[in-house]
């Protein structure tokens, strides 16, 4: 009998690619009227590390690398691993490009307890590097049922070079300690830079298997509770409604499969995010997760040499488009084909909506939008426009020394202090290439983004924030898409230019006060997130995973 991982263990992990994916497209700086310029090529060899990489996987050696902070633990997982293995791999679409994941299922005596080893391999579609994961997860409960739980996570995240090297760029661990009251820690070590930590607590709710927490030997889906919960980072506790379903027939792989079948609707408080359908066959030992339309299929070892990794991929990107390289240089109007009309309060500012469709099939209406060429609004500024926290620093020393020096040239003037705010980062931010193409994006604080000396979108909204807020001009993150023929995710600010006005600013151009040209922005939330590290990723994510937008070009 075969332990059955935690399907929404999986849904953590799609969820924080969607939390995250603003940290992992942020484009580069524009040119020619403020359009996206040109991803950074894939090298293209690194698309035939594929195999190399499985075979070191079936031989095991792959391992955790050590680091001088966790050399123990590491040791010891790299030690559970090496013990006898059942093979299985699932192969998905990523949010970013094709995944292909590996996994090792290590199940110790007591069933209870055992050791989970998965390799994910990111592989290239579109304009992607190709990222390595290796995780080990051990999971035990200490004494009876109803006891003291505890569950462990060791998690590295690796770029792979176009000679097939793997590059360390972080390491990350997770603990939970609890029964019904949960505490979770975590913290990440990145080859370069501070470590970061975060802290929770949160109870289980009654009458609910917390999947994520302790995987146990299910016979089969029907004895699953009506109720599964899990925690995922940055968002919070997930409850889902369990609802079994007939059994259902598929081929993956070319193995026909007899599948029975449960679907969870999942929950972030009272904000439904979508349904998760789990699959099992018994008989073949093929398992997969439908979430939103990506599928993932774990297969027993005995297909190994009969499936490459990779193939049968699914595609269901959040965002879609339609949109040639050059169309928005010389053309101002979209359709966006979307469930509903955009929920961003300020929306106004970048589009005006001059028509709209009845609901097709799908229940997607269409969209004609047209850019605003007044990219301002009228509102109110409150207190979180002016707050001051260990993400905006607004009285770090290096911050008062920058304004001071612009507060001494510039007069009270708030459009002008914005323009010397640009002009520093212009000539003293530079946009960091090798952060975005070697994958190792991560949140900063001003101190740290400052002490880095560059950066990537969400960097050059921090700085740009906390220096407008350190001289009292109110100012927001906002988060969305970088609109092209491949949108990418992006954050960006808006500020108050004059009391009860605010204007959509790029900080990453010298001209973004004056120059930003809105048709090629698409706003989705405040960044709150991006705003203060504390808060959760909850909102972004809801709204990611609600929606699914096609850009598409108006015929002239």
């Amino acid at each position: 009998m075969r332990q059955i991982p935690s399907p929404i263990r999986f849904l953590g992990q799609a969820l924080l690619w969607a939390s995250t994916s603003l940290l992992v497209a942020c484009p580069g700086p524009r040119s020619k009227q403020n359009g996206p310029a040109p991803a950074p090529a894939f090298p293209a060899k690194a698309a035939g590390c594929e195999d190399q990489i499985r075979r070191q996987m079936l031989d095991k050696s792959l391992n955790l690398q050590s680091i001088p902070e966790l050399a123990d633990q590491i040791a010891g997982a790299n030690q559970a691993f090496q013990g006898n293995a059942i093979f299985t791999y699932k192969v998905t679409q990523g949010l970013q490009g094709s995944i292909s994941d590996i996994a090792v299922l290590a199940s110790g005596p007591d069933r209870f307890n055992g050791t989970d080893v998965e390799y994910t391999l990111g592989l290239p579609d579109k304009d992607v590097n190709a990222v390595f994961v290796l995780k080990i997860e051990t999971l035990t409960i200490h004494g009876l049922p109803g006891q003291e739980k505890s569950a462990a996570q060791l998690t590295q995240n690796f770029n792979v070079s176009e000679e097939c090297t793997l590059n360390l760029i972080s390491t990350e661990t997770e603990e939970y300690q609890g029964t019904s009251k949960v505490e979770y820690t975590a913290k990440t070590y990145f080859a370069e830079g501070a470590p970061s930590e975060g802290r929770d607590q949160f109870t289980v709710p009654p009458n609910s298997m917390f999947t994520g927490y302790m995987l146990g030997e299910l016979p089969d889906l029907g004895t699953w509770p009506q109720v599964i919960s899990d925690y995922s980072p940055g968002i919070g506790l997930l409850v889902g409604d369990v609802d079994k379903n007939a059994d259902e027939t598929k081929t993956a792989f070319g193995i026909p499969s007899v599948f029975q079948r449960v679907d969870t609707i999942l929950k972030d408080g009272d904000n439904p995010l979508g349904t998760l359908k789990f699959g099992q066959d018994l008989k073949s030992g093929v398992r997969y997760m439908d979430l939103l339309g990506d599928t993932s299929w774990s297969l027993p070892l005995e297909t190994w040499s009969g499936v490459r990794i990779g193939s049968d991929r699914s595609s269901s990107d959040r965002v879609k488009s339609e949109l040639t390289s050059d169309y928005l240089y010389a053309n101002w109007k979209i359709d966006l084909v979307a469930p509903k009309a955009p929920a961003y309060p300020h929306f106004s500012a970048y589009w005006s909506t001059q028509s709209t469709s009845a609901a097709d099939s799908a229940g997607n209406v269409t969209l004609r939008l047209i850019e605003n060429g007044d990219p301002s609004y009228k509102d109110e500024a409150v207190a979180a426009d002016l707050a001051s926290n260990d993400t905006i620093q607004t009285e770090l020393p290096e911050v008062q020394a920058i304004v001071k020096t612009i507060i001494s040239s510039t007069p009270d003037d708030r459009r002008q202090r914005i323009q010397k705010i640009l002009d520093y980062l212009d000539s003293n931010f530079p946009y960091d290439y090798s952060m975005l193409n070697s994958g190792a994006i991560r949140s900063l604080s001003t101190a740290e983004a400052l002490a880095a000396g560059k950066g990537v979108c969400q960097h050059f909204a921090v700085i740009f924030t906390a220096l407008a807020r350190a001289m009292k001009i109110p100012s927001r993150i906002v988060v969305g898409y970088l609109l092209s023929d491949s949108p990418g995710a992006h954050a960006w600010v808006e500020a108050e230019v004059e009391p009860g006005l605010w204007r959509v600013i790029e900080p990453q151009r010298k001209a973004g006060l004056t120059a930003t040209h809105t048709r090629f922005y698409y706003p989705q939330a405040r960044g709150w997130y991006l705003e203060d590290q504390r808060v959760g990723q909850g909102e972004y994510a809801a709204i990611y995973m609600a929606e699914v937008l096609t850009f598409k070009q108006v015929a002239p």
